[in-house]
């Protein structure tokens, strides 16, 4: 066998194994990101809500009710909501529960519970908290979507800013949330609904560029 021969039969076979996926990893399909974010208003009732996040364009909400509220008001915004294809996205608790003082820890536990069936009840996605700490001072964490920027400061001084005004890679961050399907993306920590509207707009944005869809 020639050289050209050799050449063109490896090729030939390559060629096989590129179309075959044989040295590829399956494509990973991509989801819709449902993009939301919190919604102030004074709401008359469950279809008011969903209103109100719709003509947002958003299809993923926080939870609107607080543990203890009615069980028909809690079916009623179920319903509404999976009527209208909005996706309740957590039941937020937000405390700690590694309190140094026993009579809180133990409240702060029992609120966790009471989140959790709320969570369950009203169909969100998850209930979140903190893990807290035995000291004083303690920080809320989360994975939300927000940007944030060093600050040339003496030591390391980071501080959040609304999606576009910081450094994270937010193509990656959202070509990476579109592989898990009904995903939650929720903005949050900004000061007023225009930050929020401005935030969802560069992040429909950038995903639109990203050829990423959303719900």
């Amino acid at each position: 066998m020639n050289r050209r021969k050799f050449i063109k039969t490896n090729l030939t076979v390559a060629s096989g194994f590129v179309l075959s996926g044989a040295y590829f990893s399956p494509v990973q399909t991509n989801f819709p990101i449902r993009l939301g974010a919190p919604v102030n208003g004074d709401f008359k009732d469950p279809a008011d809500w969903v209103k109100a996040h719709k003509a947002l364009g958003y299809s993923a909400a926080y939870c609107p009710v607080q543990p203890g509220a009615d069980d028909n008001l809690i079916k009623a915004y179920r319903a509404e909501a999976q009527k209208n294809n909005l996706l309740i996205a957590e039941a937020g608790v937000w405390n700690n529960l590694m309190d140094p003082d026993d009579a809180k820890r133990k409240q702060n536990l029992q609120k966790n519970i009471d989140c959790l069936r709320l969570a369950d009840r009203i169909g969100a996605h998850c209930c979140v908290n903190i893990s807290g700490a035995r000291g004083e001072i303690w920080d809320i964490k989360s994975i939300h979507a927000k940007d944030i920027r060093i600050m040339p400061e003496l030591t390391v001084h980071l501080e959040e800013r609304r999606p576009g005004l910081g450094e994270l890679d937010y193509v990656t961050f959202l070509q990476e949330a579109s592989k898990l399907k009904d995903l939650p993306f929720m903005l949050e920590h900004l000061k007023t609904q225009d930050d929020y509207r401005l935030a969802a707009e560069q992040v429909r944005q950038t995903g639109k560029k990203a050829g990423i869809a959303f719900v």
